[in-house]
């Protein structure tokens, strides 16, 4: 959103949530009763993918980069595991 746009409007961006640790969100979240899909969801889907890849990051990298991802979140939720806070991710390595 411009600031051009945001003075205009007399608005103001406000992130309440940007503060809290991951578990304070999922517990807010519950008690606003969002669907379990949005209070579960991973919290670093999106850039996090490039930082889960050492060396160069490039297309081909990336899509096995987040098809490990996929394994890996079937794998948790296969075990009982994937509602518990505790973190998983893969990474991909220069081999």
């Amino acid at each position: 959103m411009s600031e051009v746009f945001l003075k205009k409007m007399k608005l103001k961006i406000v992130e309440p949530l940007r503060e809290f640790y991951k578990d304070e969100v999922r517990s807010l979240a519950k008690q606003l009763k969002l669907p379990s899909s949005v209070v579960l969801t991973q919290p670093f889907p999106g850039p996090g993918q490039a930082i889960r890849i050492l060396g160069e990051v490039n297309a081909t990298r990336l899509k096995k980069q987040q098809l490990a991802d996929q394994i890996v979140i079937e794998e948790f939720k296969r075990f009982g595991w994937y509602k518990k806070d505790i973190p998983m991710f893969p990474y991909y390595d220069r081999s």
